[in-house]
């Protein structure tokens, strides 16, 4: 199995090759820091600043951007019929473009970080280099159940469905301050680096004596999301193509 799952991503990773989304992981993040000097230089919280808009925002609009262009490559090209023509395990071949998915985000998260360490060591940070590798690894794993969230949604919609419900998502998530905003997925990536980086949700500095604790738990819970969102992926992806193909 574990075999097949590296061929089949083999041939993921062949076939987009050439797409746009195999390039936004080295733009996405330059365009994101790009802008947030411009726009936050004069607060002094610069990278700070850039991570906590990247837990929010960002890296969700990222996520949403690289699901609906790999689907929508799909649909218009081959429309999956070289798939569903091809004597494959349907369940494994998706869990092959989700782990593909799953690879760019890694690349996105890396170029942001190693980015963000360059412009502290440039313009100076509050808080050492090390938390903000801590926050951005906790972002990326509490962001995780995404890309199986944004792929079901490409495959049953289409790209200006998952890149809507991205936006969304941000307008209307509930406060933090609440117990149901807390426990509220997309609020998970914002919640994890408050500690590291010093800034509130909200991207107010903490104030000084203020005490606050790390908190982990929306990685594990971010990460048991990803599971169930991943079993549900691979068989809406089979049913669909099972469906299609008949």
């Amino acid at each position: 199995m574990i075999s097949k799952l590296v061929d089949y991503y083999k041939s993921e990773s062949l076939k987009n090759k050439r797409l746009l989304v195999t390039k936004l992981p080295f733009l996405f993040p330059v365009l994101i820091i790009i802008a947030d000097v411009i726009f936050f230089s004069s607060t002094g919280y610069v990278v700070e600043s850039a991570i906590n808009q990247w837990s929010f925002l960002w890296l969700n609009v990222f996520l949403a951007l690289e699901a609906g262009l790999i689907d929508q490559h799909e649909k218009h090209s081959t429309q999956y019929k070289v798939i569903t023509s091809s004597p494959i395990n349907l369940k494994l071949y998706g869990v092959s473009g989700l782990l593909y998915e799953m690879m760019l985000s890694v690349k996105v998260n890396l170029i942001f970080v190693l980015l963000t360490l360059i412009l502290g060591g440039v313009m100076g940070i509050k808080v050492s280099l090390i938390n903000c590798l801590i926050s951005v690894i906790g972002i990326f794993l509490s962001s995780l159940w995404l890309i199986p969230l944004y792929t079901i949604l490409a495959r049953i919609f289409n790209i200006y469905l998952v890149l809507i419900v991205s936006f969304a998502s941000f307008f209307l998530s509930p406060s933090t301050q609440s117990v149901f905003g807390k426990l509220f997925p997309y609020n998970w990536p914002a919640i994890f680096p408050v500690y590291w980086i010093k800034l509130q949700v909200n991207g107010l500095p903490i104030k000084q004596y203020t005490t606050i604790h790390p908190v982990y738990w929306p990685i594990f819970a971010s990460i048991l999301l990803t599971i169930v969102l991943t079993i549900l992926a691979s068989t809406i992806f089979s049913r669909l193509e099972v469906k299609n193909n008949g």
